[in-house]
């Protein structure tokens, strides 16, 4: 409600319920004036430029360009859930380092799983190693699967991990990506992912929709094509040498 309080989204009666409640809560107040603050940047950032007329030789290039056909470059599977962030910005809770994805609980490995280099008797190194896309790992009394491979700009094989609160849950509650290299797996970035709301239970901040929560990892790692099921099957086969 923070968010939809700092976009001026809220009906009179939520607005004056959220004011009552900043006058006694400091660290929801700094949270108001953070989303208040980046929504303000934001709109800095491109006013300028929208305000400006085209130069003259943008508009004579563009009335005298010969259109040309491209072939639509390859899109990545989008795998993850969607994560909606505030003040009209949607952007990834990508974690560069420290401990990982969930807090603690009943899931042995899985709760630990951080940036960083994977010991090969990890479970997750075995879930990359060896299991297909969609094919489920079930540690303690948490779950992870494989979602997608591709390769980064570097050329190595990367893969998309999601990891559920329970073996039969449906909605992930994290994501990973992790990398191979010659020493073996590594996690490249973690991130949480929120709980999808009921349809008109929540306010989603204008432009969050379709938001990959690993979207900025996946940008710097380069990250191509996804995997077709015969690529991935072909590379998994050849001990991912293909």
């Amino acid at each position: 409600m923070l968010m939809a309080y700092a976009d001026d989204a809220l009906p009179p009666e939520d607005r004056a319920a959220v004011e009552a409640s900043l006058r006694s809560d400091a660290e929801a107040r700094e949270l108001v004036e953070m989303f208040r603050a980046t929504k303000s940047l934001s709109a800095l950032a491109f006013a300028a430029p929208m305000s400006e007329e085209p130069p003259q030789r943008l508009i004579n290039a563009a009335l005298g360009a010969k259109v040309v056909a491209f072939e639509p470059k390859p899109r990545r599977r989008a795998s993850l859930p969607y994560l909606a962030l505030a003040a009209g910005i949607a952007c990834a809770a990508v974690v560069a380092a420290g401990a990982l994805l969930m807090d603690g609980g009943d899931g042995g490995e899985l709760a630990d799983l951080a940036p960083g280099s994977i010991s090969g008797d990890h479970p997750i190194a075995s879930l990359l190693e060896t299991r297909p896309s969609g094919s489920r790992l079930t540690v303690g009394a948490r779950a992870a699967a494989v979602t997608g491979t591709f390769r980064d700009a570097s050329r190595r094989i990367c893969r998309e991990v999601e990891v559920f609160p329970a073996p039969d849950a449906t909605q992930p509650e994290a994501a990973a990506v992790a990398c191979r290299g010659r020493d073996g797996w590594s996690v490249e970035a973690t991130a949480r992912i929120a709980a999808r709301p009921a349809a008109g239970d929540a306010y989603v901040p204008s432009g969050a929709d379709g938001a990959h929560p690993l979207e900025g990892a996946l940008t710097a790692l380069g990250a191509g094509p996804a995997f077709t099921a015969a690529e991935e099957a072909s590379a998994l086969n050849s001990g991912w040498k293909n």
